[in-house]
């Protein structure tokens, strides 16, 4: 950045020096035939002047915080780090945090532009939480194109006790209006509801495209509800992961619980809205868990087709990491509503286990109606073509207690 001014400045002294010197050469010339001609030239060297002297080049806001104050009127707080990138409207930011932080915040940070959220060089953990019952998310991007950046070092965390009423908990969500961009995931989100009458929780979610660069080693998406359903990181128009999902999505519920998916959110939004599938661009190197007391559950559930690498690029797609499922009507691994392609190898180890009945402490009132329609455990499964590259190694543990299993599947053929 200090670069950039120094050009900027250069510049401007270059641009001077020339306006004053149209400026000597008018001031020679003869303009007594032609006034309205000579007083167009000033104001057109008056104007330039003024533009190279106005002139600021498009810079980043770089904020630190290091209160952990909630009140967007203290500076160096969260709170007013945001208002700042806000009311700057710069296509680049960044956030520093100082020290070990935990800040609790009542309202949730709606952000309308990019930033980048840097963590200090010792490393320091911070933590930035919501509790109590309220539906608004921790961290709300609510704008055309933003992106933001989570270190491994920051948590997001939207809390609810026990007895707080009815309601739908997101930690990191989108505008209706625009996709939602995350940058490199290294850090945590975590939502977790102990409220027996909530209902669903969203650990990032967004009702239009999710667009993720790549979700690290050390990235934890987290979703857990006592009572309701849990979803990780669902969009109902797409999910598109351009690197590789080397970190962990973990949800726990008791109704419906999808960890990555392209699908309907339960009781949030018309499923009517629901489009497209997964895409991830890389391998899926990391871990995905999805436990159900009492409903479905999915590790990887597209509404769409699912696709896992890239054909020509022999690099990706490979599945190595493990993928656990535990539920009791539609128990599935990785599941698509289209077709499936897995261009690399699979080495993972997968267990999809259907329990055949609720486990306590779910009520009764909170588990679907059965049908006469047999629960299905499904390890890799495609209403649409299932395309695969080899398997090396890896596994698929299919068990269900009271219904069908299968372990590799497609309505429309497998290659």
């Amino acid at each position: 950045m200090f670069d950039v001014y120094i050009l900027y400045l250069l510049c401007l002294f270059d641009y001077i020096v020339l306006c004053l010197k149209c400026m000597m050469l008018v001031s020679t010339t003869s303009l007594t035939p032609y006034p309205i001609v000579g007083m167009t030239k000033r104001k057109l060297i008056l104007t330039c002047l003024l533009a190279a002297i106005s002139w600021r080049p498009a810079g980043a806001v770089d904020l630190t915080v290091s209160n952990t104050s909630k009140d967007v009127s203290v500076t160096n707080s969260l709170p007013w780090a945001v208002a700042q990138i806000n009311s700057q409207a710069q296509s680049s930011n960044t956030i520093t945090f100082e020290g070990a932080l935990d800040i609790e915040l009542d309202n949730p940070l709606v952000l309308e532009y990019p930033v980048s959220f840097q963590t200090d060089a010792a490393g320091n953990p911070v933590r930035v939480t919501r509790t109590g019952n309220a539906i608004e998310p921790v961290l709300h991007l609510d704008g055309e194109s933003i992106e933001i950046s989570v270190p491994e070092q920051l948590t997001f965390e939207l809390l609810q006790p026990e007895n707080e009423g009815e309601m739908q908990l997101i930690g990191v969500v989108g505008s209706v209006e625009n996709a939602l961009h995350l940058g490199q995931v290294d850090g945590t989100v975590r939502v977790d509801s102990q409220s027996d009458e909530t209902g669903a929780v969203l650990a990032v979610g967004s009702p239009k495209k999710l667009m993720v660069e790549n979700i690290g080693e050390t990235a934890r998406i987290e979703a857990s509800s006592a009572y309701g359903a849990a979803y990780g990181m669902v969009s109902l128009s797409g999910v598109d992961i351009k690197g590789n999902l080397d970190g962990t999505i973990s949800v726990e519920g008791a109704t419906e619980v999808i960890a990555l998916g392209s699908d309907t959110i339960e009781g949030i939004v018309d499923p009517e809205s629901v489009d497209n599938g997964v895409i991830i661009g890389g391998s899926i190197n990391g871990n995905l868990i999805a436990i159900s007391s009492g409903g479905d559950a999915f590790a990887i559930r597209a509404e769409g087709d699912l696709l896992i690498g890239d054909t020509d690029d022999s690099g990706t797609g490979n599945v190595t990491g493990s993928v656990t499922v535990e539920g009791v009507d539609d128990i599935e691994g990785c599941s698509s509503g289209g077709n499936l392609v897995m261009a690399g190898d699979y080495s993972a180890a997968m267990i999809v286990t259907g329990t055949g009945t609720p486990s306590a402490p779910v009520p009764v009132a909170m588990v679907a109606s059965p049908d006469d329609t047999p629960s299905m455990a499904v390890g890799i499964g495609a209403k649409g073509y299932l395309t695969m590259g080899s398997m090396s190694g890896g596994s698929i543990a299919v068990t269900n207690a009271d219904g069908n299993a299968l372990g590799i599947g497609s309505m429309s053929g497998i290659t």
